[in-house]
């Protein structure tokens, strides 16, 4: 199906059954690999090379329109397990109809900071808060197509996991 992305239709934040109501968005973590710089013999200069599967950490932010009760149990000092649940609104461009294209979402995070924001009257806080993700994982109308698990030894991307001879060769 030929399929053009066009916005992103609204989106709910979860922990088990409790809804985190109040949110105004979140920046998604940025996966980034751990580097290294290769020289030497033969080689004439130099070049990076990523290190499969290895990444650096990575971080959460979510933000709330003002202090509330649900920001305040996002640092309680304990994982969380989360779910991002996003419609996606796609056009189908053959049958030039739109579409919802459901993406979840699930991380493992913990608190690192919380931002209590601005008071001013007539305003909003913008409170924000930011996490370590510890573990994510990403599905698009229910198929998995990402998971990173950095405990685990698992970088999976479209089906395979890049640390799976790794994981072999360390004897896991």
């Amino acid at each position: 199906m030929s399929k053009i992305s066009e916005a992103i239709a609204n989106f709910n934040i979860f922990e088990g059954d409790h809804v985190y109501y109040g949110m105004a968005s979140a920046t998604m973590p940025t996966i980034q690999n751990v580097t290294e710089q290769i020289s030497g013999a033969g080689i004439a200069g130099s070049y990076e090379t990523a290190i499969m599967g290895h990444i650096n950490a990575m971080t959460l932010t979510l933000n709330f329109r003002n202090m509330t009760t649900d920001s305040l149990r996002l640092m309680e000092q304990r994982n969380h397990q989360i779910e991002l649940r996003v419609p996606v609104q796609e056009l189908n461009r053959l049958q030039a109809q739109k579409i919802i294209t459901a993406y979840k979402h699930v991380m493992i995070i913990q608190p690192k900071s919380l931002n209590a924001g601005q008071v001013a009257p007539a305003t909003v806080g913008n409170v924000s808060g930011e996490y370590s993700v510890q573990y994510w994982a990403t599905y698009i109308n229910g198929e998995k197509v990402l998971e990173i698990d950095m405990l685990n030894f698992i970088y999976e991307v479209n089906g395979t996991n890049y640390l799976a001879d790794m994981k072999r060769a360390m004897g896991m």
